[in-house]
């Protein structure tokens, strides 16, 4: 044998490791997050009103990660105009409702925060002083690789008024989850107990 003919018997395994190598770095280790819900919160503070906090630890795995969007989201009710109301601006967001079920955007999230601010009586102020705390805006939020953020998401949902006098319509407490997108089109939910 020649020494093009050794040649070519070599390069062949040669290549095809090069390729799986390839394959693995580029298509199968691909960044993710790992998601953990460290507490969640869900106290009906009257009737159609429920206040809530997630403490939820995030870990960039396999390479930097870029947050899009923070999502609460209930997959199997309508819900109609429903109100968030959250720091740091205490304005309502309302639901935006899909074919099945409807979400609320969370802009923004609080740093680790270790009590239970829905066992507090004077929960709004609460989220009102950890507005100087330190709170961030979740978008476009970098978690780099094998670093972990924990964040506090807090707020309030507040249901809309029935057609009795002052009365609001209950919010239903299942099949609620948190749905973090990232980076192009992937996204992580878990589903909030």
């Amino acid at each position: 044998m020649t020494i093009n003919e050794w040649a070519g018997i070599i390069a062949l395994p040669i290549a095809v490791v090069n390729l799986a190598i390839t394959i693995y770095k580029e298509f199968i280790r691909k960044p993710k997050l790992q998601i953990e819900l460290i507490l969640s919160e869900w106290i009906a503070s009257g009737q159609g009103i429920i206040d809530f906090q997630l403490n939820v630890r995030i870990k960039a795995i396999h390479g930097d990660v870029h947050i899009r969007s923070v999502r609460l989201l209930n997959k199997k009710h309508q819900l109609h105009s429903l109100a968030l109301v959250s720091a740091p601006h205490f304005t309502s967001v309302f639901s935006i409702e899909k074919q099945k079920g409807c979400y609320y955007p969370l802009a923004y999230a609080n740093e680790y925060v270790k009590e239970d601010l829905t066992k507090t009586s004077r929960f709004m102020e609460s989220l009102g002083e950890l507005k100087d705390k330190g709170i961030r805006e979740v978008e476009e939020l970098k978690i780099t690789k094998d670093s972990v953020e924990i964040l506090t998401f807090a707020g309030r949902i507040i249901g809309t008024l029935s057609s009795e006098w002052m009365t609001r319509r209950s919010i239903p407490d299942d099949a609620w989850f948190l749905q973090i997108a990232y980076d192009r089109k992937k996204s992580k939910m878990i589903r909030l107990p």
